[in-house]
């Protein structure tokens, strides 16, 4: 029970806070978090690593240079290359949560950026269930494309709930500029042609998108 401890970005009755970029340990300074990845969901991440290196008596400017040399996990917001001057990311996020996190970690380092996404939603039933929650999902990005729906573990009765089309009518009810991709090779091509009116192309996805990317 003695390390028990609670740590947050923003919440100072926490035992570890940060106030901006500086960090806190019971009110006191403990030093600055710099972060070469961008978004909260990262800097709540940080502070979970932090929290626990300052409790097991690691040094705190060790673990905070540490965490600034840490450029991100394999499919996370991970940098591709450039086509052109449109810089090309992909992330494996699959999720409503996570897309408006990606999103907003994209437009919080890149805040004038035009943004075209790739999404493929991973499964029918997920996409189905939370329909709701991906129709409003997408409003940081200035295109959307649906390439299709990648099929994991669904059933006959999963596949009939829902389509691209379907899943674009609702994303369209909220956004105006939403798009089916006609699968991945036919995306991909799509996106070649319109690369340059965008500074970003993001794929998003957990089964194959990231061939667009590549």
């Amino acid at each position: 029970l003695a390390n028990i401890f609670t740590y947050a970005c923003t919440y100072e009755n926490s035992d570890f806070y940060l106030n901006g970029r500086t960090v806190y340990h019971k009110g006191v300074v403990k030093g600055e978090l710099e972060l070469q990845v961008p978004g909260e969901h990262n800097r709540v991440n940080a502070m979970a690593a932090l929290s626990v290196a300052l409790t097991l008596g690691i040094n705190a400017k060790d673990a905070l240079a540490s965490l600034k040399t840490y450029r991100g996990a394999a499919r996370r917001f991970e940098y591709k290359g450039k086509l052109g001057k449109t810089q090309i990311f992909d992330d494996y996020g699959h999720h409503p949560a996570e897309i408006r996190a990606t999103l907003q970690a994209a437009k919080e380092k890149f805040p004038k950026a035009r943004i075209c996404l790739v999404f493929q939603p991973h499964q029918y039933s997920r996409t189905s269930a939370l329909l709701p929650q991906f129709s409003t999902a997408f409003g940081l990005a200035d295109t959307v494309i649906i390439p299709n729906i990648y099929e994991a573990r669904d059933s006959k009765k999963d596949k009939a709930s829902i389509d691209v089309h379907g899943l674009v009518a609702a994303i369209g009810r909220h956004h105006g500029d939403v798009h089916a991709g006609g699968g991945v090779e036919k995306t991909t091509e799509r996106v070649a042609k319109i690369t340059s009116r965008y500074d970003i192309i993001l794929t998003m996805g957990a089964g194959d998108v990231w061939k667009v990317a590549d």
